[in-house]
Parts: structure tokens; sequence; C-alpha cells
């Protein structure tokens, strides 16, 4: 890669984190900010802009220019966020300075661990090179860049054009406007805001050292981490699920609803990419239903809404929500 697409890369990199923090901001609008919301806003939004791809392509105008465009118009809608979150960063600076001259060890640990995530970063610039981007995951991505528009099965492929394709949709943005760089770094960019969101949850409970120890551990994770600098959609998948279980497990403490607006909002995001976090769904339903049942629309709602369209497609087509994993089909 050549030093002017480097660069060309990033920018449009960090156009997709702007965005996508504005965007998670609107839905968030009244949750007061703190390290864990801005991670829950990044991935949120990260999502969200993927949605807005689905939409276009749905209608046939998935396209560099409409894409920027809409990109650039959250990004001026978002600018009053951005001076909260810049305000809230001077507020927690000295206080934060503090902490970090009063623990060393943690603070050494901290500064290997964004060493290693600056690595990774590096990392998802490389060429795709892994099985599944490059038989499925990919090509379907390519298919919508290229061609601008999805139909109701990605492909007409039985299986694979039928299975939650959220993740694709942020590939196929990645691959509009610039390349499987951006491509893959979309996908590391999951990651980073589960980082986020759980160093800001950890360090509210445990402390700022086991809050660096807990993210330098999961950054040592070898499968998590190389799957997000890569083609694939589990990481950031289980980002998100795992994300939501955590705002449920603070919701059962601290019954605030806006907690379960966020974790339902992952939620349905990651069933917009796998059916994988279905018993999580399950699981997290009974739980908020034996704790106070009437709190389960607030939970429901917001990931139907951003989850929903994949099972409702699939129930109008095939009579199946599942389909081609659960209940029976035909052909597998």
């Amino acid at each position: 890669m050549s030093r002017e697409l480097f660069f060309i890369t990033v920018g449009y990199f960090l156009i997709f984190v702007i965005t996508s923090y504005s965007l998670g901001s609107m839905v968030t609008n009244k949750v007061k900010i703190c390290l864990k919301v801005i991670g829950v806003r990044i991935m949120i939004g990260l999502g969200l802009v993927g949605s807005l791809g689905l939409i276009l392509a749905l209608l046939g105008v998935f396209e560099k220019e409409y894409l920027l465009m809409i990109l650039a118009v959250l990004i001026l809608i978002g600018h009053k966020k951005y001076l909260e979150l810049i305000k809230y960063a001077r507020s927690k600076f000295i206080s934060s300075l503090e902490v970090i001259r009063s623990d060393l060890l943690a603070t050494i640990v901290l500064g290997f661990s964004l060493l290693v995530a600056g690595s990774l970063y590096l990392s998802a610039m490389r060429p795709p090179q892994a099985t599944d981007e490059l038989h499925y995951h990919f090509p379907q991505a390519r298919s919508v860049a290229e061609t601008g528009r999805v139909g109701w099965s990605w492909d007409e492929h039985y299986f694979f054009g039928n299975i939650p394709k959220l993740m694709e949709v942020i590939f196929a943005e990645g691959l509009l406007v610039s390349d499987y760089s951006l491509a893959h770094s979309l996908n590391y960019l999951m990651l980073v805001g589960f980082l986020i969101l759980v160093f800001g949850l950890i360090k509210d409970k445990f402390g700022y050292k086991a809050a660096v120890f807990a993210v330098t551990l999961l950054l040592l994770f070898e499968d998590l981490t190389w799957n997000a600098t890569v083609g694939f959609v589990d990481t950031a998948t289980s980002s998100l699920e795992i994300g939501s279980l955590l705002l449920v497990t603070e919701w059962v403490s601290k019954r605030k609803d806006n907690l379960l607006m966020m974790a339902g909002l992952l939620l349905g995001l990651g069933l917009g990419m796998k059916y994988s976090p279905l018993p999580t769904a399950l699981y997290l339903t009974i739980i908020i239903l034996i704790i106070n049942f009437r709190k389960i629309l607030v939970f429901g709602i917001p990931a139907f809404l951003v989850g929903g369209y994949w099972y409702v497609k699939n129930w109008i087509l095939f009579g199946n929500p599942f389909y081609p994993m659960y209940f029976g089909h035909n052909g597998v």
C-alpha cells in the first residue's frame, strides 16, 4: 500500500468513526455521556450506518455519492455531540492524569495495550487472505458495491443469500468508498467500540487497574482480534451480543431504562449479522420478564427495529424467520 493510499484510507476511516458516533449519539441522546456510553454509541452508530446502506441497496441506489452525502449530513447534524465529547474529555483530563500517575504498572500496561491496538489497526490494512472472506463475505459485499443493489436473497443463493447480512453491507460500504483495507478497518472499529464499553464498565465497578488489565487480556485474545482485522463477522457479532449482555447485567442492578434500550439496539444489530445471538436473546428476554415484565418492550422494540428485517423477510418468503438454519427447510 502506498503512503498516499494509506492516508486516504485512514481519512475515510475517521469519517466513519465520526459518523458512527454522531448517529449513535442521536439514538442515545438522553443518555449521559461516559466511557461506556461512548463505546456503545460507536457500536450502535456503525451498525446503523450499515442499516442505511442496506436501505440504499434495497432501493437500488447503493452508490458512493449518495453514501458520502448521507455521511456528510450526519456529521453536520452531530456537531453538538462532538462538542459534548470534547467537553467531557477536558473535564476528565486532569483527574485521569492523577489516576495514571498513581498506578505506574497499570499505566505501563495501558501503553502496551494502545500499541497492540494500533498494530492491530495496521494489520487490518492488509489485503484479504482468510478463507471465509475470500469465499463468500467479500464476494457478496463486492456484488452489492459493484451492482448498487441487493434483492431479497443475496445472489439468489438458498443458504448464504438468506441468512442475516448486515456486516456484509458494512463491508460493501468500505469497498464502495475505498477498498478492502477500509472494509477490514470498519470490522475492527466494532471491536474498538466494544473495548471502550468494557473499559468503562469495569472502571466504574472495579477501578482503573482492573479495567486496564481486562482490556489488555482481550487484546491478547488472538482469535478475537484476528477475526476483527479480516473480512469475518464473528467478532463484530460477539461484541454486540456480549455488549448487550453486559448492559442488561448493569440494568439488573441500576434499573435504568436507557440501559435496556441500548442493550436492545446492540442485540438487534448482532442478530442482523448472524443467527448465533438468538440463544442470548432468549436468555435475556427471560431474565427481563422475570425481573420486570413491563420493561420487555423497552428492550424488544429497539432490537426488532434494527434487526427484525432479516427475520420478517424470511418469514414472508419462506414461512420461517430463521430460514435456512432452524426448524426445517428444503435443500440442506
